[in-house]
């Protein structure tokens, strides 16, 4: 099996912590291009401007399927690290 496999319940949720902070970052950057492309559509008039700020603007659900994908994950392997937990206990 390629890659490293967490091996225990913390790993798992250190993982989970690790990609929430990477995903979170991605929103906040995507939405600072967001908002400077905006700003930038104001002052720089051409359809070379207008051109870019709709490709990217295009873009923008591909970025949020991606965020949920990545949220959904997240989740996962919380629920994995809980359920693992919760049935050594039952032992």
């Amino acid at each position: 099996m390629a890659g490293n496999v967490a091996r225990t319940t913390q790993e798992l949720r250190n993982a989970a912590a690790a990609l929430e902070g990477a995903n979170r970052d991605l929103s906040e950057k995507t939405a600072d291009i967001g908002e400077q492309l905006t700003s930038l559509e104001s002052s720089w008039q051409s359809d070379s401007a207008k051109t870019i700020c709709h490709s990217y603007r295009a873009l923008d659900p591909k970025f949020k399927e991606y965020q949920r994908i990545v949220e959904s994950y997240v989740h996962f392997l919380r629920q994995t690290a809980d359920k693992y937990e919760k049935e050594n206990q039952r032992r």
